[in-house]
């Protein structure tokens, strides 16, 4: 690979005399002028966030000794009894808990079960005494009730009594209570809960967030409420009016049910986002948002999510009625109601062309939209500066017509991120059967030259696009103003979508971009089983692009801006392929995921030039220079807490061993009386 121009932040050079800049590397050891290095080029934050609820070195006035650090043991012993002395006496740390009815379960891959360790949050309570205890904590800002097995009515379930003794103390309690977020996830299938919490809602303005969510892919689609727990739930709304967030998914509302529980909602005017997907809304509950929710309401709401329903086209024209004098609504997800025809969409859609909307969001997946509404679409985009993120995946009806229409409008919107996968129609063949295919391609790779807003595309699943589309596709990258950051090519369904020469082309052209960080060729571990397999010319070219090890000069103009390959890459298997991955590219995507640019890139020339043995680099240096190149090499072991991320510690450990091994042996070479000679 030629020898590009250097990172922004890089050394300059020339062809003879090549100075050493604040975070470049030691280039040449012919070097006249060397500047002093700084002290930049620290590592950016990495890893992962410690825990909100983790509990450390805080000491309470009490004889008994109770240790509640770390993870819990394997089989939770003592873990509850801790976790209630901490809620009793309101330790800060605690602001969020899980509440079960037993151990979590999991699969050990052998065909056993074992028991879970604990999150820091959960807990499983004694329903006769421990909801006073929740109740009075002034710490607690969240309850998420998981799974609490009372559907079978199998033996050890938590029974309702057990519930309403819980749910009645912690009401009683909550006088000075801080608790603002309940989340029911499959929980309280008769609504003990809610028939229990009066005192809890009325005795409070400042309870915010209410999620209860059911089970939607299981056979059954077992409800998160029945009409017992939904009439119980109506009349807890009443009691109070402070909801900000609310939820009720996947619980198989029929539209009656939906239009009075929407009703309820009428007197919460603070709600902001609104979550009803996977359920059976139709046109009386669309009436009765149109009746609740619209800005003549005084409601404020900025998000709606009615995906997975069944919306028909009287009903979507008035919702739309009721949206379009909306100032706040900023999302709206309608995906996969396909009761709604093509011409259906049309008062949605108008939303866009409204100077009052302030719509950033619109998911349209999975729907009936065809080449009349993609048109219809891009007259709107066009000139529109507040449509940031546009989901148009699964829309089989649209051929390129539309798809020309709709890129077309890009170069006058101010789109962000854009979601056009999957779009395919049933069928064997895919050539025949992609609505998304290398016209597509090339359509949206003419949009995107010179496109300096879209830094999210999701091609995925477009099994159509062959080497020619991403070829052309490739020059997009290659632009000194794409601001594209994550590029999304794989297929959740396990088939691959994007050949090796298809990989090999994207990765090339990566060679100059500074901006794309998450290249995701494949879903999948990378296993034997790994459902996208390439090959060694693939792993060749992006081991190249992330660290070429020609010179250290091509190692420091490698790409050390790419991060991701993979939706899950931590799992390596055995075979070659893998263990290419594993030596040649995953460590380089690490670095570069953890580390500024610069800083990456003088970790690689360390890695890729200084790993054996280092002394001739060294000792071949004029000694003007052999001061900063050992300083360049180390600058880092100060700021590191993890003496294994110290890169450059080991290469100048084994420096100074081996010259200090030289000394020792000039000096005895030197007492012995013989001729003293320099050791190189």
């Amino acid at each position: 690979m030629d020898a590009e121009e250097p990172p922004a932040d890089g050394p300059p050079i020339n062809d003879n005399a090549q100075e050493l800049a604040a975070d470049g590397p030691p280039i040449n050891a012919n070097a006249q002028d060397v500047e002093e290095l700084d002290a930049e080029g620290v590592p950016a934050q990495n890893g992962e966030e410690g825990d909100d609820g983790e509990f450390e070195d805080e000491e309470f006035d009490d004889d008994e000794e109770i240790e509640w650090e770390g993870v819990p043991d394997a089989d939770n012993s003592g873990w509850d009894e801790g976790m209630r002395l901490r809620i009793e006496r309101g330790d800060p740390e605690i602001t969020s808990l899980t509440i079960r009815d037993q151990e979590r379960l999991s699969h050990d891959g052998m065909g056993g079960m074992y028991i879970a360790p604990r999150d820091l949050s959960d807990f499983i309570p004694n329903w006769e005494s421990d909801g006073a205890a929740i109740g009075n904590n002034t710490h607690l800002r969240e309850l998420h009730f998981s799974c609490l097995h009372q559907l079978g009515g199998n033996p050890g379930d938590v029974t309702d009594e057990q519930l309403a003794t819980f749910f009645s103390s912690l009401a009683a309690s909550s006088q000075n209570s801080r608790i603002q977020s309940m989340v029911f996830n499959l929980s309280d299938l008769r609504g003990v809960a809610f028939h229990n919490l009066g005192d809890f809602f009325r005795n409070r303005d400042d309870f915010e967030r209410l999620r209860i969510l059911g089970i939607w892919g299981s056979p059954e689609k077992i409800p998160a409420l029945n009409a017992v727990g939904l009439d119980r739930l109506r009349n807890a709304l009443g009691q109070f009016s402070s909801l900000v967030e609310f939820e009720l998914s996947e619980s198989s509302l029929n539209d009656e049910e939906a239009e009075s529980l929407i009703n309820a909602l009428g007197k919460h005017s603070r709600l902001t986002a609104l979550n009803l997907r996977k359920n059976y809304l139709g046109k009386k509950a669309c009436s009765a948002l149109a009746s609740n929710i619209g800005q003549r309401n005084n409601v404020i709401l900025s998000k709606l999510v009615l995906s997975h329903n069944t919306l028909c086209d009287e009903g979507l024209a008035t919702l739309g009625g009721s949206l379009a004098d909306s100032t706040t609504l900023t999302e709206l997800h309608l995906s996969n109601n396909p009761g709604v025809s093509a011409r259906g969409w049309k008062p949605i859609l108008d939303l866009l062309q409204n100077p009052l909307s302030n719509l950033e969001e619109l998911s349209l997946s999975q729907n009936t939209i065809d080449d009349g509404c993609a048109m219809l679409l891009s007259g709107h985009l066009h000139g529109n500066s507040k449509m940031k993120t546009l989901n148009m995946g699964s829309c089989h009806q649209i051929t390129i017509k539309g798809w020309r229409a709709l890129f077309g409008a890009m170069q006058g919107c101010a789109l962000e991120n854009l979601k056009v996968h999957d779009n395919q129609t049933a069928g064997r063949s895919r050539r025949l059967c992609s609505s998304f295919g290398d016209d597509a391609m090339l359509a949206l790779s003419d949009a995107l030259v010179g496109n300096s807003s879209l830094r999210t595309l999701d091609l995925s699943g477009n099994r159509g696009i062959t080497a020619q589309g991403w070829r052309a596709f490739s020059q997009c990258l290659q632009h000194p103003e794409s601001a594209l950051e994550e590029l999304f090519t794989y297929t959740p369904g396990g088939l691959p979508d994007i050949n090796d020469d298809s990989a090999t082309l994207l990765a090339q052209s990566l060679s100059n971009n500074s901006k794309l960080k998450v290249l995701l060729l494949g879903y999948a571990s990378l296993s034997a089983k790994m459902v996208f397999r390439v090959q060694g010319t693939v792993w060749a070219t992006l081991a190249q692009l992330l660290c070429n090890k020609a010179s250290i000069l091509d190692t420091y103009n490698s790409n050390h801006t790419l991060q991701k390959l993979f939706t899950a890459s931590d799992e390596i298997g055995t075979q070659d392929s893998d263990i290419e991955y594993r030596d040649n590219i995953h460590p380089f995507l690490q670095m570069n995921e953890a580390y500024t640019r610069c800083e990456a890139a003088r970790r690689k020339v360390i890695v890729a030039h200084f790993g054996g043995d280092i002394v001739p680099h060294f000792m071949q240096m004029e000694r003007k220079m052999l001061p900063h190149a050992i300083a360049w090499m180390a600058k880092e072991c100060h700021s590191d807490a993890d003496s294994s991320k110290k890169n450059g510690l080991p290469s100048l450990h084994q420096f100074v061993q081996k010259v200090l091994f030289a000394v020792d042996l000039w000096k005895e070479t030197s007492n012995g009386g013989g001729k003293r000679q320099r050791l190189n």
